[in-house]
């Protein structure tokens, strides 16, 4: 952690002068739009869902679209854009001078997490943070390994003039563990999340598991988050836990099934090309969210995707290998024994329920959760935001009262 720190530092330090040359120059290009997605480690969740929007719409055709990514994942996410077929859109590497120039002169940013340290938004630019939904976990001060990054991410949360919330619980939340209270000048925006959209398409969940072959399978999603700890439950733990877990859990499944895993990179590249039969990494040709659509039944731990997939109303399962470890070290925003899901500790457990078909409705916690989310979704909020079209649908808080 602390070398990869100090490499951060280097970087930042090295464009901060670049940077602030193109921010003193350089005018702003009122066509054109930045999105980053998870440090430029992919383009994926919400923000890939409104640069869908921006492509597929031709009323943003006019529109150009930069989308970061890190270095090591560049050729991956080009591939990824140009399977998808979106046009008038650029990959640009992260901390390039490209990148600095962009940050610079864009007219629209867009992210779910931060700009570098080096980032000042400019007079004139928008800027949306769409975050990244209803967290189970704390986030901000409530987080031990966010102590190098806190700072960085409340200020980008106060630079944004859009900060999208998933429901009221989230806003109260963030604000607090952020510090946000009396500070923060842009907009709340209360409403449901754009990668959410897609989890009402009936239609897209045929034409997938047509295409991939899986229509007469129980199709099974495992999602675990990664454990980023120092000592016990380290990046090289996980991987050897998840690893015999998958290998004792493929004994178990029967010819019908099929679990697809998504992984963290370093647990995933174990996992080679004919080693299971009945469990695959997720398709790469599929945004997660898109392909969790064709899923009967998702299994993770601590994932804030409980709360998305939730929409569908399928089942959920929970295995927590490491829940008094993990959960001891952790804040929780909810009780973890009280979630209204299935919750097992052993593989043959596990097994049982993938089996079983049956599990107890939960709608209580999507109407508590998830009454923002729809169809429609994503199409509103760039309308919002491009367009400045009044949207009833949305709560939206103008600004602290401090600063009316």
């Amino acid at each position: 952690m602390q070398e990869t720190q100090e490499i951060k530092e280097n970087i930042n330090s090295k464009n901060r002068n670049l940077y602030t040359e193109y921010y003193e120059k350089l005018k702003i290009k009122e066509n054109e739009v930045l999105l980053q997605s998870f440090g430029g480690k992919s383009i994926s969740g919400n923000v890939y869902y409104i640069l869908k929007e921006l492509c597929k719409n031709k009323k943003y055709s006019n529109l150009k679209k930069y989308v970061v990514a890190k270095s090591s994942d560049l050729e991956k996410i080009k591939e990824f854009i140009n399977k998808k077929k979106f046009t008038n859109v650029e990959i640009v590497k992260l901390h390039s001078k490209k990148y600095c120039k962009k940050l610079a002169e864009v007219k629209y940013l867009i992210n779910n997490t931060a700009f570098p340290t080096y980032f000042i938004k400019k007079k004139g630019q928008i800027y949306l943070n769409t975050w990244q939904g209803t967290c189970i976990e704390g986030q901000g001060r409530n987080q031990e390994e966010s102590k190098y990054t806190l700072g960085n991410t409340q200020r980008n949360i106060l630079m944004s003039d859009y900060l999208l919330m998933h429901n009221d619980f989230t806003l109260n939340n963030i604000k607090k563990d952020f510090m946000l209270d009396n500070i923060f000048k842009g907009k709340y925006i209360i409403t449901g999340q754009p990668k959410n959209s897609v989890l009402f398409n009936n239609e897209l969940r045929e034409k997938i598991r047509n295409k991939l072959d899986i229509d007469n399978k129980r199709v099974v999603a495992y999602m675990p988050v990664l454990r980023t700890d120092n000592d016990e439950f380290d990046v090289e733990k996980q991987k050897i836990y998840v690893m015999y877990y998958l290998y004792e859990l493929e004994t178990k499944l029967d010819e019908n099934t099929i679990v697809y895993v998504k992984l963290n990179d370093f647990i995933k590249q174990h996992i080679k090309k004919g080693l299971f039969k009945k469990i695959k990494p997720f398709p790469k040709e599929y945004e997660e969210y898109e392909f969790l659509t064709a899923v009967d039944c998702l299994i993770t731990d601590y994932s804030n995707v409980l709360f998305d997939y939730s929409n569908t109303k399928r089942k959920i399962v929970l295995f927590p290998f490491d829940k008094e470890k993990y959960i001891g070290k952790r804040e929780f925003y909810l009780k973890y024994d009280e979630l209204p899901f299935k919750t097992v500790q052993t593989i043959d457990e596990l097994a049982k329920e993938i089996s079983d078909s049956n599990y107890k409705e939960y709608n209580e916690f999507i109407d508590k959760y998830n009454y923002n989310d729809n169809k429609d979704l994503t199409k509103k909020i760039c309308d919002y935001i491009f367009n400045q079209k009044k949207e009833n649908e949305f709560k939206v808080i103008e600004r602290d009262k401090f600063f009316k």
